[in-house]
């Protein structure tokens, strides 16, 4: 069979409802795409190639959803708010993240949503609580010359992600979430002219 049956599904994730195993596969670093009836194809050999090789370096340390930043705690401000008035700070163009390049190996573990480049192109943009984690689970199989990231409150991780990726297209992601059009219409002008 090409993707996992519902009961594989619900092993591999531990969940039940769709709506968890989605967050699940994606704290795992699967892909999958949700069928019209809302439940989630995952490609067998794409489980086994990300989940079956070599195990991945460890993170310096767990990464712990208690260090999460929280930037809007002592502003009198609700977290969308907060968001709203700093998003400026979370949308970077192509010239500004081509500035900030640097080998992956030494990009800062932090929590939020990073590039990769090869041979000077964007190549795959993703998320992570741990980014030197993903980084080390990227290396396996695939050449990526140069990184940057930056931090980004969990709270909006995952959607500022789909937004760059709706936005920019780069050619090794796919799209799987519905993407925030406010946000997309943010980043898209910034990509424009400088891809």
């Amino acid at each position: 069979m090409l993707t996992l049956t519902a009961d594989e599904l619900r092993e591999l994730t531990g969940k039940h409802r769709s709506d968890a195993q989605r967050r699940a596969l994606i704290r795992m670093g699967l892909t999958f795409r949700q069928r019209p009836d809302h439940s989630l194809a995952v490609l067998r050999a794409h489980v086994q190639a990300v989940l079956g090789g070599a195990v991945a370096k460890p993170p310096e340390r767990e990464p712990s959803y208690s260090d999460e930043w929280r930037p809007w705690i002592g502003t009198n401000m609700t977290p969308q708010a907060w968001f709203e008035k700093n998003l400026s700070s979370f949308t970077h163009g192509p010239d500004a993240v081509r500035a900030r390049l640097m080998a992956p190996d030494a990009v800062p573990n932090i929590s939020g949503i990073y590039f990769l480049y090869n041979d000077g192109e964007l190549a795959y943009i993703g998320e992570s609580v741990s980014t030197s984690y993903r980084f080390s689970q990227h290396a396996e199989g695939k050449e990526f010359d140069a990184a940057w990231a930056f931090r980004v409150p969990e709270l909006y991780r995952v959607e500022l992600e789909a937004a760059y990726i709706d936005a920019i297209e780069p050619p090794l992601n796919v799209r799987y979430r519905p993407a925030n059009k406010h946000l997309v219409d943010a980043i898209r002008p910034l990509w424009r002219s400088g891809c």
